[in-house]
């Protein structure tokens, strides 16, 4: 989904029935032979009586039951070669996300992704994290002791 969305980015959705879903929602779904999840933008929406589409690219012979959608990445040139039906959606995105927020997971992962200088700074942002996260519980530790003792006098 670049540019719109980066490998990386962290983004929020929110659960949608298929009737809800408009022309240009970038909705996230699960291909039925994959256990990955797919963030692309809808292009054409095709029901039992009537098809929304942009461009003229689509064969609506593929749409076996109604609702059928057909998606496509912001950077490609055209609708991706597969229908989305609606028992695949996972859910629409919000708009709302923080990028490079995952990076240091897929760096982690050693994927194909994970560009030279993410590499050394997902080491650094994830250990920064965990020690955070421990000073932190140590703080809310003694801070809990420490209201404890003061209602025991």
């Amino acid at each position: 989904m670049e540019p719109t969305i980066d490998a990386g980015d962290v983004i929020a959705m929110r659960s949608i029935s298929a009737p809800q879903i408009q022309l240009g929602d970038v909705i996230v779904y699960q291909q039925s032979y994959s256990l990955a999840l797919l963030i692309h933008r809808v292009v054409c929406i095709v029901t039992s009586t009537s098809s929304q589409c942009t461009g003229s690219l689509y064969v609506y012979l593929k749409c076996r039951i109604a609702p059928c959608f057909y998606t496509k990445g912001d950077n490609e040139p055209g609708p991706d070669p597969w229908v989305v039906s609606a028992s695949q959606i996972v859910g629409v995105w919000t708009g709302f996300r923080i990028p490079y927020l995952a990076m240091a997971f897929i760096c982690l992962r050693q994927d194909a992704q994970c560009p030279a200088p993410w590499e050394s700074l997902s080491l650094i942002a994830l250990g920064s994290a965990v020690a955070g996260d421990l000073v932190f519980e140590y703080w809310l530790s003694k801070r809990t002791e420490k209201t404890e003792t003061t209602d025991q006098h």
